[in-house]
């Protein structure tokens, strides 16, 4: 990426720091905010400090934060205020990859000034550091076709810590690392080795998360209760029904997140299926692994919250972007077009200056046969009294 660019991504984060920071939130705004607010003095899983499944890493970082500004609530939502930052840096930097700078500018200004994005910006939660880590992997994801075996390593390493921040990334984000390991290698030496790497990276902070908690056999207790008392009334298995209220959610989530941007992007993707069908190129299949399983797990499984969608937002940026770039484009070159044909009408060939020179002097000696000397000019606007 040239210089330029990477001058523009570092303003855009710029901008997402100065734009979050005189919003932080003052008190804990919610149940989940304030587990992670214990969290960071007291950290004990069964106890719901945080709650199931640990986020051991999220709340490492607090710590770290809460040493340097001496507050752990200010430390949560600057973390909060960091990643968001990081998050837009990166999507330019995909979307630069994917399209061209146009895009990945007017992708990178739809996710900064998303009101879903921008309020979990502000917030002492983990939702904008799993945008953050979902764009980074889907980056890795997307730079394993240059062909770059050390970045399987890198890939896996970023996947499995970053399953520490926030462990449903791990599940919703495996098929499209997964997939593009093996689109990248076709071997399954290559495969293996990088499944081993992600389990020894996630092995780095479930062990510790484990003796934490006083065992494995404690920490899943304390996960049953949580998915017994929480989580089962959601899933699609359940008679209920609730999970259609998952599906509702995903629905607002999207509105909230995406706003004028939601229906430009249906259009893009249904125009798409009209005219290609089921025919889907790299780019396709990078968004497919991306989008549809986090939507998938949050429609019919759980959706605790809104910032849930985070997951998915950059990617939406993205996808829509190409659409309104090129829909701004083809107004300006039909203008051109337009401009030309009028440049075209107006022009005269010198042919035609030398048959007008010659029609006017032929004009001319008619008038003069005729004894009237001239033709009668008159300045524009200027009328004359009687009839013609």
């Amino acid at each position: 990426m040239p210089v330029v660019d990477w001058a523009v991504a570092g303003g855009l984060a710029a901008l997402t720091v100065w734009s979050r920071l005189p919003f932080r939130a003052r008190l804990l705004p919610t149940w989940d905010a304030v587990q992670f607010a214990l969290a960071l003095t007291d950290y004990d899983v069964v106890r719901h400090q945080p709650h199931p499944p640990g986020y051991i890493l999220f709340v490492a970082a607090g710590r770290i934060l809460a040493y340097v500004v001496g507050d752990g609530l200010g430390a949560l939502t600057l973390l909060s205020v960091l990643t968001s930052a990081v998050a837009v840096g990166l999507l330019y930097h995909l979307a630069w990859r994917l399209y061209d700078r146009p895009t990945a500018v007017l992708a990178a200004l739809v996710l900064l000034t998303s009101p879903l994005f921008w309020f979990h910006g502000v917030m002492p939660l983990s939702y904008t550091a799993e945008a953050a880590l979902a764009t980074a992997v889907a980056s890795l994801s997307w730079a394993l076709r240059d062909g770059r075996r050390w970045l399987l390593a890198v890939s896996a390493l970023v996947l499995g810590l970053g399953g520490g921040v926030r462990q449903s990334i791990l599940v919703v984000l495996f098929p499209l690392w997964l997939g593009a390991v093996w689109a990248s290698s076709r071997r399954w030496a290559s495969v293996l080795g990088a499944l081993a790497l992600l389990g020894g990276a996630v092995l780095v902070w479930l062990v510790p998360m484990l003796w934490l908690a006083g065992g494995i056999q404690r920490y899943v207790d304390a996960g049953l209760e949580l998915y017994a008392s929480t989580v089962r009334a959601t899933t699609v298995l359940d008679p209920s029904g609730h999970w259609r209220r998952n599906a509702v959610g995903v629905g607002e989530a999207l509105l909230v997140g995406l706003g004028f941007f939601l229906p430009l992007l249906l259009w893009t993707v249904s125009r798409h299926l009209w005219c290609r069908g089921l025919r889907f190129g790299p780019r396709g299949w990078l968004f497919i692994g991306w989008i549809l399983p986090p939507l998938g797990v949050y429609t019919l499984v759980h959706l605790g919250q809104h910032g849930y969608l985070l997951t998915v937002l950059p990617a939406c940026a993205i996808l829509g972007a190409p659409a309104m770039v090129g829909a701004t484009g083809d107004r300006r070159h039909a203008g051109d077009r337009r401009a030309g044909r009028a440049r075209r009408l107006l022009r005269v060939r010198p042919a035609d200056r030398r048959g007008l020179s010659a029609g006017l002097g032929a004009l001319g000696g008619v008038a003069r046969s005729t004894g009237t000397g001239a033709l009668p000019i008159h300045p524009l606007g200027s009328h004359r009294g009687g009839a013609a």
